[in-house]
């Protein structure tokens, strides 16, 4: 990365950017997705996704939107077992669940815990646990590398995967510092002339699907990176705030639905611009 490039961890990067995407919204608009996200948690914390099922991937980021927006944040409460025999994107987030949750008297026990944990897992699962069935995938590496980062240890791929014609590949070894040296053009290069990115690199731009989690994270890796986009992505991300007051995944005259998910995407996206 060059002189101007963010090294701090990765996700304490993009909660800070979270943060400075809800101070940039106007006032009603702010409104309007503070009540959408409180709306989204149940009585006990959690949040769920568009099936409305609560869920640990899910109420990470709906934490992390109600921690931008100023929301209060609840304790949360769950059953006995009831977090048991999840998969990898799963675990890390009740992992990062648990770490929020713990009393700070104990934060460093924990930590510690979650961490040899979190290790255990990667070494001792099938490669079913992993996204695209692989513990080597770009996004395995990425959730692990972040995750230990997070809890104080250094994990470094050996060989990252780099697939340059996919977006989230592309983002995974430009935070893990794998990327060659052109990260930046080849993130920009996902770029339709909309302002959205696409996770596939289109033949043509013209023949983009921009949607609003791939146009986060390219703007976060080129923020980080302290580069800046071709196009402006601001109409598309505004094009994507439903009348609900939450975000959709992509333009909302074609997708009404929106969740907590795309909403804190969304507050990533306006805090890198």
């Amino acid at each position: 990365m060059g002189e101007n490039a963010d090294k701090s961890p990765i996700h304490e990067a993009m909660r800070r950017r979270m943060r400075r995407g809800a101070a940039r919204l106007e006032k009603g608009v702010a409104r309007q997705v503070r009540a959408f996200v409180e709306g989204e948690r149940d009585a006990d914390g959690f949040f769920g996704g568009r099936g409305n099922r609560r869920d640990a991937y899910y109420t990470v980021f709906g934490m992390m939107a109600a921690e931008a927006l100023g929301i209060r944040r609840k304790r949360l409460r769950w059953r006995e077992g009831e977090w048991e025999g999840l998969d990898f994107v799963h675990t890390v987030a009740w992992s990062r669940l648990r770490e929020w949750h713990a009393p700070f008297w104990r934060q460093g026990r924990t930590r510690n815990a979650l961490r040899r944990e979190t290790a255990d897992y990667y070494a001792t699962r099938t490669d079913a646990a992993f996204p695209q069935g692989d513990r080597r995938s770009p996004y395995a590496q990425f959730l692990y590398a972040s995750r230990l980062q997070e809890l104080g240890a250094h994990y470094r791929p050996e060989a990252l995967r780099h697939d340059a014609g996919n977006l989230t590949a592309t983002v995974a070894a430009v935070l893990l510092e794998c990327a060659p040296p052109n990260g930046a053009e080849c993130l920009r290069s996902f770029q339709s002339l909309e302002g959205g990115f696409a996770n596939r690199r289109p033949e043509a731009l013209r023949h983009a699907e921009p949607d609003l989690l791939s146009t986060a994270l390219a703007l976060f890796a080129l923020d980080v990176l302290g580069e800046r986009p071709r196009h402006s992505p601001e109409a598309f991300i505004g094009n994507c705030l439903t009348e609900h007051g939450g975000f959709a995944a992509t333009d909302a005259t074609t997708d009404t639905v929106a969740d907590v998910e795309y909403t804190a995407y969304a507050l990533l996206a306006i805090g890198c611009l």
